[in-house]
C-alpha cells in the first residue's frame, strides 16, 4: 500500500508539470485587457517586446536580492512590504478616480439605499429579486457605509483583505516547509509582486474578501493536518462560511478543500 502511495504521489506531481507548463506559456505570450469605458469589454493581446523587456529586468532584479534576503529577517520582510502596499494605496487612494460600475456599484448603491430604509430593488422583478445571490455582498457593503459612506473605505478594507491573504498564504509556507526559511521568503516576495492582486484591491466587489476568507480557510487545513487541532475547524467554518456569503461562487473552493 505505502509503495502504491508513493507511485501515485509522484504520477500526481509529474502529471501537474504538464498543465502547469502550458498556462505558464500561454501567460508568457499573452495577456487579457479590459477596456475602462462603461461595456468593460475583454480582449485577448499578444505580450509585445516591452513585456519580456520588463520580464527579464524582474528576473534580474530577483537574482539580485538572493544575498539581501539572506540579511532580512522573515518576519521583517513581510512588514516592510506590508508598508509598501500601504503607501502605495494610499498614494492611489488620493489618486485615483473612484467609479463604481454595473454589479458592483449596484450593490454598494443599494446599500446605501438599505441602511436608509430603502428596499425598492428588494421588490419583485427587480435586481435583487431576480439576483439574490448579491444579498451576502450587500449585507457586507452595509457593514461598511454604517461605518462610513466614503468609498475609499471599501478600497482600504480590499487591501487589509489583500495583505491578510499574503498573510495567510505566508503562515501556510511557516507550516509546510518548516526547514526551509529561504523558501519561505522567496514565497512572501512572490505573493506581493504578483500586483493583479494588488490593483484588484481597488474593485468593490466580493473576490477580494472572498478570497482572504477562503485563504483563511485553507490555513485552517493545512494547521489541523499538520498539528491536529480539532478546535481549529471552527475557525475554518466561520472562514469558508464568510467567503461564501459574500462571494457564493467560492464555494468551489470549499468543496475542494
Amino acid at each position: 500500500m505505502k509503495k502504491l502511495y508513493i507511485f501515485c504521489e509522484t504520477a500526481i506531481k509529474r502529471l501537474t508539470i504538464v498543465p502547469l507548463l502550458f498556462l505558464f506559456v500561454v501567460t508568457m505570450l499573452y495577456q487579457n485587457t479590459i477596456s475602462f469605458d462603461i461595456m468593460e469589454l475583454s480582449a485577448i493581446v499578444s505580450n509585445g517586446p516591452k513585456f519580456f523587456l520588463v520580464l527579464f529586468l524582474a528576473f534580474f532584479l530577483l537574482y539580485g536580492l538572493y544575498r539581501l534576503l539572506q540579511k532580512i529577517p522573515e518576519t521583517g520582510l513581510f512588514l516592510g512590504l506590508t508598508l509598501v502596499y500601504l503607501l502605495a494605496g494610499a498614494f492611489l487612494f488620493l489618486h485615483m478616480d473612484t467609479v463604481l460600475r454595473y454589479d458592483s456599484g449596484i450593490c454598494y448603491w443599494n446599500a446605501e439605499n438599505y441602511v436608509k430604509g430603502n428596499y425598492v430593488n428588494f421588490r419583485p422583478g427587480e435586481y435583487f429579486y431576480r439576483w439574490p445571490h448579491q444579498l451576502g455582498l450587500v449585507s457586507y457593503n452595509c457593514i461598511l457605509v454604517a461605518i462610513s459612506d466614503n468609498l475609499n473605505l471599501v478600497y482600504f478594507t480590499n487591501l487589509v483583505w489583500v495583505i491578510l491573504t499574503n498573510l495567510f498564504i505566508w503562515r501556510i509556507t511557516r507550516l509546510i516547509y518548516e526547514e526551509k526559511p529561504m523558501l519561505r521568503k522567496w514565497i512572501v516576495v512572490m505573493v506581493f509582486c504578483f500586483l493583479p492582486q494588488f490593483f484588484y484591491a481597488f474593485y468593490a466587489y466580493g473576490q477580494v474578501p472572498g478570497l482572504c476568507f477562503l485563504t483563511g480557510a485553507l490555513w485552517c487545513t493545512v494547521f489541523y493536518l499538520r498539528r491536529n487541532r480539532k478546535g481549529i475547524l471552527i475557525l475554518w467554518f466561520l472562514f469558508m462560511a464568510a467567503s461564501c456569503v459574500v462571494a457564493p461562487n467560492f464555494a468551489v473552493g470549499g468543496i475542494a478543500i
